[in-house]
């Protein structure tokens, strides 16, 4: 089990009329991950993984060509950027 927070960046490219689009922003979020393993035999296991990352976005710049704009989000409007991973595994022991 392990819980973490940092800087999520988020980065976002695209075209409109064959001019490029780059939509940014960045916020604190966090992380928490729960893990099980099971052993199925004295050398093979396997292993469950579940994390959840969460951060919310409140402003973000677009670039568009010559033009930048940051625009401020409102509460309504927020970007989420959670997301949910589950991860399954095996592992090998001498």
């Amino acid at each position: 089990m392990d819980f973490s927070v940092g800087y999520l960046d988020y980065h976002n490219k695209g075209s409109l009329v064959s001019n490029p689009v780059v939509i940014k922003g960045g916020t604190i979020g966090s992380q928490m991950t729960v893990g099980y393993g099971i052993g199925i035999s004295e050398k093979l296991a396997i292993g469950f993984q579940l994390a959840l990352s969460t951060g919310m976005l409140t402003q973000l710049t677009y670039s568009y060509g010559e033009y930048k704009e940051t625009v401020k989000l409102e509460k309504d409007n927020y970007e989420n950027l959670s997301r949910i991973d589950l991860s399954v595994g095996l592992r090998f022991n001498k």
